[in-house]
């Protein structure tokens, strides 16, 4: 519900949500059936059963079986989840003046989580505990959260353009990992934030030229941490991390059919204070210090820039659309652990494109490459399971050629 404009506005609202999860999953050492009856020639035993005859066949039948019961255990895991979630807001703005505005805001939440959690072995589990750490349990229950969020912010006018601060603040409730190997890695709480922001957004030339500023500074509070440990998929909360910077934005349309972009952001993204966060493959420490630590996948500084430019052909009918785009990004570290192996160094990528279109957006055929300079990217890397001080990693894709032709109905 809102107000007319006017002096105060005001607007008022609900949100209601539910939402019911069942996951099953399964862990197994390795598939059944394959290796059945080639364990003991693996291990050398097949020699005494033809040295002895059949004597000891069936011991050794059954040291077969318990190998292959160990070998191709499993654990099952099941995850059942209830939510509901309530929130009410209202934000009054105040118009002061044609060129001062003051709008304050509020909202309300409220969000209950109903977990059962299961997990149990196949056989004894002996090797899987080993191997990944995950262990037998049970949990039942429920957690209730709720939060009030308040946001200030200020406007002023100068003809098109247009200077604004704000202060606000957030949270993400907490819950539970449906991956966690132990009980008492299950749970999480609520992370909650504080956000300062001064921004100025310059319109030019009629809207021909756009240029947007702005400076940022957020505090995070039991930051949440979503992170592969090399054994298991771990959620949990660092004591406090913050986020600051600057981002700059530019469009330019010098003429119809054209477009000129850029942006760049200075990022500087840290944990503040977290003292038992994992630690590097190499470390035999239980938990490591990670206090000043870089976020992971927060690259300190990342720019694009490109273009689109449509060419007409025939009648205003059929057009020709050429674009290209570059990205650059500074160093990232992927690992919570910010081990230095598990990162990719800066790098850019550059994409283009070209077509022939419909000006008023009801088709085009166009190809595209991707990666123009087939550079091998990092796109993900982490601790390896069970192989202590190893690594793994994902590349991004290698120059990749295609077509495709959209029509709108």
């Amino acid at each position: 519900m809102s107000s007319p404009p006017g002096k105060l506005e005001y607007l008022v609202g609900a949100f209601a949500f539910q939402s019911d999860n069942d996951l099953t999953g399964e862990l197994r050492m390795l598939p059944k059936g394959p290796l059945q009856g080639l364990l003991l020639p693996a291990l050398g035993l097949d020699v005494v059963t033809d040295l002895l005859g059949g004597v000891l066949t069936p011991l050794l039948d059954s040291l077969d079986n318990l190998l292959g019961a160990l070998t191709t255990d499993a654990l099952h895991q099941r995850f059942i989840q209830h939510t509901e979630t309530l929130a009410l807001f209202s934000q009054l703005t105040w118009n002061i003046n044609d060129r001062l505005s003051l709008v304050a805001g509020l909202r309300a939440s409220e969000e209950k989580k109903k977990v059962d959690l299961d997990q149990n072995y196949e056989q004894t589990g002996l090797l899987l505990q080993s191997a990944f750490g995950v262990t037998e349990y049970q949990l039942k229950d429920t957690r209730e959260e709720s939060n009030i969020a308040p946001k200030l912010s200020m406007k002023y006018s100068l003809d098109d353009d247009l200077i604004y601060a704000s202060y606000s603040e957030g949270f993400k409730a907490g819950g539970y990992n449906p991956l966690a190997r132990t009980a008492d890695e299950s749970g999480f709480d609520q992370e909650r934030a504080k956000a300062y922001e001064l921004g100025y957004k310059l319109t030019a030339y009629d809207g021909v030229l756009t240029i947007n500023t702005a400076l940022y500074h957020t505090e995070f509070s039991d930051m949440q941490i979503q992170a592969f440990i090399g054994n298991g998929f771990i959620v949990n909360n660092a004591a406090k991390a913050t986020t600051e910077g600057a981002e700059i934005d530019i469009s330019w349309q010098p003429w119809r059919g054209s477009q000129f972009f850029a942006s760049w952001g200075y990022s500087d993204a840290r944990f503040d204070s977290y003292k038992d966060g994992p630690c590097p493959a190499s470390s035999n420490e239980e938990t490591c210090d990670l206090s000043g630590s870089q976020l992971p996948r927060a690259p300190k500084i990342s720019a694009t820039a490109g273009f689109n430019v449509a060419v007409p052909l025939w009648q205003e009918k059929v057009a020709m659309m050429v674009g290209a785009d570059m990205s650059w990004r500074d160093r990232i570290l992927f690992d919570l652990d910010a081990d230095p192996i598990d990162s990719q160094d800066a790098y850019h990528l550059i994409n283009l494109h070209a077509g022939i279109v419909d000006p008023n957006g009801r088709w085009q055929f166009m190809g595209h490459i991707k990666n123009l300079e087939n550079k091998t990217i990092r796109h993900f890397a982490a601790d390896m399971p069970i192989f202590s001080g190893s690594h793994m990693g994902f590349l991004m894709p290698p120059r990749i050629f295609s077509a495709e032709l959209r029509f709108a109905l």
